[in-house]
């Protein structure tokens, strides 16, 4: 790599993104309500800045509306086996319409991401299925994307990344099959090396700033792994007592680091997670825009999508 880079993927998912855990998932319904706000929000950060990213969309999100056949949800999905599964996968899917589960579908987002220029929509599966964990077969797997590739081609759209649900990777073959050129990849915690004590030092870890790893993408299973650096992490729970500005001294840490040593400094959040204390975590978010422009303008730091980064090496 000739310059660092600073690539932002947003992981786009309303309720699909917790159904499974049921029923604690309903808990999040206000939140879904509010995310359209947040994406437009988000956006319009991105113009000021010209910012371009990678919006990772849950497929079901492309549709308006959808409906039992011969009284099966989705029939076109091979469902999921977990051993913790009870009930079919889609039981809490609605099967009505945007106007009246506006939490469970989409396309107004989809075209709203997609008017404005240079963001990029990748695949987040169909269903946020597990790709990773037994019982995600390679036949469930397939019906996923070739349903994402079918609505998004309905859309003109044509998908070249892919975000894991829950960052669980699994069936790179099936992915390759159908196109898809890179994907983001699991980042290294500082903590990582002391396992009998990683869960307190993650606790630890919200509250410093620690310059986040970054680094040089490379090609697995015929994809361009691009792993995670730093989840910009949301204000709910124990994250609420994150001080002001401690997420932006994490990633401007990591963007001074990427662009000393042309590494990427890949960032990722969910439209949700901006909900609880929205003006304090924008504030945050903004300022790491505006410091990553300023990198680019000043020191040749990149902003790429993760599709573009993709093109630099297959």
């Amino acid at each position: 790599m000739k310059k660092g880079i600073f690539c932002i993927s947003i992981d786009t998912e309303l309720l699909w993104g917790r159904h499974d855990l049921r029923p604690q998932y309903r808990e999040f319904i206000w939140r879904a309500e509010k995310e359209r706000g947040v994406i437009k929000k988000i956006l319009a950060l991105f113009n000021k800045y010209k910012i371009d990213a990678t919006w990772a969309i849950v497929g079901h999100l492309f549709l308006s509306n959808c409906n039992r056949k011969q009284s099966i949800k989705h029939p076109e999905i091979v469902r999921p086996k977990y051993n913790w599964l009870k009930g079919d996968w889609f039981s809490e899917d609605p099967c009505g319409n945007i106007s009246k589960y506006p939490q469970w579908y989409g396309e107004d987002i989809v075209d709203e991401i997609r008017s404005h220029k240079n963001q990029e929509i990748g695949s987040h599966s169909f269903s946020h299925i597990l790709f990773g964990l037994n019982g995600c077969t390679v036949k469930c797997a397939e019906s996923e994307i070739k349903t994402c590739i079918r609505l998004a081609r309905e859309k003109n759209i044509e998908m070249a990344s892919f975000i894991f649900p829950r960052n669980l990777v699994g069936h790179f073959d099936i992915l390759q099959k159908y196109g898809f050129r890179s994907f983001r990849g699991a980042n290294v915690h500082w903590y990582s090396i002391i396992p009998y004590a990683s869960g307190i030092l993650a606790a630890i870890g919200l509250f410093i700033p620690v310059a986040p790893y970054v680094y040089i993408p490379r090609v697995i299973h015929g994809m361009v792994d691009i792993p995670a650096s730093m989840y910009f992490v949301s204000a709910r729970g124990l994250r609420r007592y994150i001080p002001q500005n401690t997420r932006f001294y994490k990633a401007k840490l990591g963007l001074d680091k990427a662009a000393k040593e042309k590494k990427v400094f890949h960032m990722w959040t969910h439209p949700a997670d901006f909900v609880d204390n929205m003006d304090k975590l924008f504030l945050d978010f903004e300022k790491i825009l505006k410091y990553a422009a300023k990198k680019r303008d000043r020191d040749g730091l990149e902003i790429k999508t993760m599709s573009a980064i993709a093109d630099l090496y297959i």
